[in-house]
């Protein structure tokens, strides 16, 4: 974990602990940047309540790779 103190309106993220695995695993296979992945990181909080005027959640969106969401303004328009 980040050894910084707690920041208002920020979280800290695993991007993809589930990609960390042991030397044997890494010796075999390579490491394909995995350290990287499994390092915390500290983002900023987005809050769909106040962006842009507020934001509400239409339905879910992405395909087979990706996740996401559609969202729709305030005023009615949509935020692809």
């Amino acid at each position: 974990m980040l050894d910084s103190p707690v920041v208002n309106a920020t979280t800290v993220v695993y991007p993809g602990l589930e990609y960390q695995r042991s030397g044997y695993h890494n010796l075999w296979w390579g490491k394909h940047y995995r350290k990287e992945w499994a390092t915390a990181v500290r983002v900023n909080n987005f809050y769909l309540d106040t962006a842009k005027g507020g934001l509400t959640v239409v339905k879910e969106g992405g395909s087979r790779q990706s996740m996401g969401l559609r969202l729709k303004e305030r005023k009615g328009k949509n935020m692809c």
